[in-house]
């Protein structure tokens, strides 16, 4: 009979982890992914999310 070996523990990416800690955070998802186009002023990024939320 093979003998029973216990799996190594599971451990999460900290730099996942810390990605997921700032794109929890309401509206980060969003402004992120818009000036992931192109840079953008305040104004900009208003009106852009504004007609998304």
């Amino acid at each position: 009979m093979a003998a029973r070996t216990t799996p190594a523990p599971l451990t999460a990416d900290a730099d996942l982890a810390a990605a997921f800690e700032v794109l929890g955070q309401k509206w980060n998802g969003i402004t992120l992914h818009t000036l992931a186009t192109r840079p953008a002023r305040f104004g900009e990024l208003r009106t852009a999310i504004g007609r998304t939320a």
